[in-house]
């Protein structure tokens, strides 16, 4: 289950066979180039962390 996570610097990220997939709050999936730094992981949820997310311009 994915919870909605409303925040500008901070996105849910799932991940899927390997497939990131970025969360936005509006619940549209971005395709986006950034580079991210992981804040925590989610122990009861390997394959699910919150990362800050950076602009890499």
């Amino acid at each position: 289950m994915v919870d909605q996570y409303k925040d500008r610097r901070l996105a849910l990220v799932y991940f899927n066979s390997g497939v990131v997939v970025l969360l936005s709050s509006s619940w549209r999936f971005s395709l986006l180039l950034a580079c991210y730094e992981p804040s925590f992981e989610l122990n009861a949820l390997p394959y699910l962390m919150f990362i800050r997310l950076h602009s890499c311009a």
